[in-house]
């Protein structure tokens, strides 16, 4: 019903136009000429809309009179031509005033038409990389807050606090309190970009707790350059988790986990490294064609899937997570642009 009311108008608004059109052409008016030309017009605009009816009806409605417009001008200066080479003569400018009028509307609507798809294109293509980048982010804080939350590290954060509480209270104190920012922040939406010193932040509290359990055998530092660059929450927090559960845990002598900030040009590298057994080489493979499975990352934590897919989602193909063969141990590189994501 809404279709035919639509072709309704733009009919009565063609014939309307095609009567003064043709008025102007032959000084005379012809009404049921007119009426040809507007359902000539109409039909034109039910054969061309579709690109376009899914668009707001305050962009739609110009680009439907436009077509109206172009179709109705362009009807009624054929309509002279069949006048004979005589009447064409004698009325060339009025046809080429006719003419020209309808093929500027229809540059002018076919440019207005050709801006608003393209806009409407991008604005959903951003929808869905949000909706993805959303979803990615509950994947993610769900499976920071699984290796958090979990019985295992509770149990053995609450048994080194009972210990501390007896040698060290101020050691105490400060484990609680970075227990209880760690569980804050993982906590909070994870979609939300944080400044990298942040970040950085909740990786300090992460190995000062670590550190605490492990003693000498944990040997960490986070150093490295101020970067001015927003990065996805909890993103770098799961590689150092990785690295301290591999490099350190298993080792009777521990291990060492080093987090470095470093400005390359117009590139914020950030390096996460450990003395441990490395990757394996088959997710090092796959890492490095960019083909990282989740099958491949489960014995690393599911943290490498989980934040290549996010690097993906933020900066598309700006950004990658690179694996550094040639360091002892395992050396993953975050490769961020220092410019704001799109």
């Amino acid at each position: 019903m809404r279709r035919l009311a639509l072709l309704a108008a733009a009919g009565a608004v063609g014939a309307g136009l095609a009567l003064a059109a043709l008025g102007v052409l032959h000084h005379q008016l012809l009404p049921a000429q007119a009426l040809v030309v507007g359902a000539l017009a109409a039909g034109s605009l039910a054969v061309v809309r579709a690109p376009w009816a899914h668009l707001p009806p305050w962009i739609g409605a110009w680009l439907d009179l436009g077509v109206v417009v172009a179709a109705a001008l362009l009807a009624s200066a054929g309509h002279g031509l069949t006048f004979g080479l005589a009447f064409v003569v004698l009325r060339g400018p009025e046809l080429g005033l006719l003419t020209g009028a309808a093929l500027g509307v229809a540059v002018a609507t076919t440019g207005l038409a050709y801006t608003h798809l393209r806009l409407a294109a991008e604005v959903e293509a951003q929808a869905r990389r949000l909706a993805e980048l959303e979803r990615a982010a509950l994947r993610s804080r769900l499976s920071v807050l699984s290796a958090q939350i979990n019985p295992h590290f509770l149990f053995n954060t609450l048994n080194t606090l009972a210990e501390l509480v007896h040698e060290d209270e101020d050691a105490a104190e400060d484990m609680v309190t970075d227990l209880a920012a760690m569980m804050r922040t993982a906590l909070r939406s994870s979609t939300a970009l944080v400044p990298l010193r942040e970040e950085l932040d909740l990786v300090r509290r992460l190995l000062r707790i670590e550190a605490a359990r492990f003693g000498d055998r944990l040997d960490w530092a986070i150093e490295g350059e101020d970067a001015p660059v927003q990065v996805p929450g909890l993103l770098i927090q799961p590689l150092v988790e990785n690295a301290v559960k591999h490099a350190v845990a298993p080792r009777p002598e521990g291990g060492a986990v080093r987090v470095s900030v470093s400005i390359v040009d117009d590139r914020v590298l950030v390096r996460i490294t450990d003395d441990g057994p490395g990757l394996p080489p088959e997710v090092a493979a796959e890492l490095a064609a960019g083909s990282l499975s989740m099958r491949g990352t489960e014995g690393h934590g599911g943290g490498l899937r989980s934040c290549v897919e996010r690097l993906r989602l933020t900066w598309g193909g700006a950004a990658r997570l690179r694996h550094d063969p040639a360091v002892p141990g395992t050396c993953l590189i975050l490769d961020l642009p220092r410019g704001e994501p799109t």
